[in-house]
């Protein structure tokens, strides 16, 4: 659930951004994890401290200030994952991201707090062996096993009728569910 279409795209628009390179770093199973936990702790800390009125209350700021609290983790602890390009974007993301917290109005504040707090206090349980994910393996090849192709340029992949239709239902779909939404509210 979130407050409206708004609320939604952003928290999607945020993930998108932020989670694919965590997952391939972590892998889906920690991944997951990370974001459920995080969410959770974040929502936790609402109930205790916010109360039952507490009116603020709908979608996952939490789990994704949780995976911003992984990031600055990595940002100031575990150099080694995240390379200094990076390393700014992500600070200067989540400071925004924290003080924009406290501007607007009708954001849960706990969540946002406490679920990178919580992405800060979990990060060194599942970033014990994780690999930057900027660092592809390493295949190493024998001189008999690398041959050069040279049909391997002329390989076309084009787009099927059934892809194409495909991808046109999709969009329709999307574009109904955000537009009902956007009706309810």
């Amino acid at each position: 659930m979130h407050v409206g279409v708004g609320h939604l795209l952003f928290n999607s628009f945020a993930l998108a951004l932020f989670a694919p390179a965590l997952e391939q770093m972590l892998g889906k199973i920690r991944f997951i994890s990370v974001y459920l936990l995080t969410g959770i702790l974040a929502n936790v800390a609402t109930f205790f401290i916010g109360g039952l009125g507490y009116n603020f209350h709908l979608g996952a700021s939490g789990a994704i200030f949780g995976l911003f609290g992984l990031y600055a983790y990595m940002v100031f602890m575990r150099k080694d994952l995240i390379d200094s390009v990076n390393s700014q974007i992500i600070l200067v993301i989540v400071v925004i991201g924290v003080i924009m917290t406290f501007l607007n109005p009708g954001i849960n504040i706990y969540a946002h707090i406490f679920g990178l707090l919580s992405g800060i206090v979990i990060a060194p349980l599942f970033l014990g062996k994780a690999r930057p994910f900027y660092a592809a393996p390493r295949k190493t090849y024998q001189d008999t096993e690398v041959t050069f192709n040279p049909n391997r340029w002329k390989k076309r992949r084009f787009l099927t009728r059934q892809k194409v239709l495909n991808f046109i239902g999709l969009l329709f779909i999307i574009l109904v569910i955000i537009g009902v939404i956007g009706q309810l509210f």
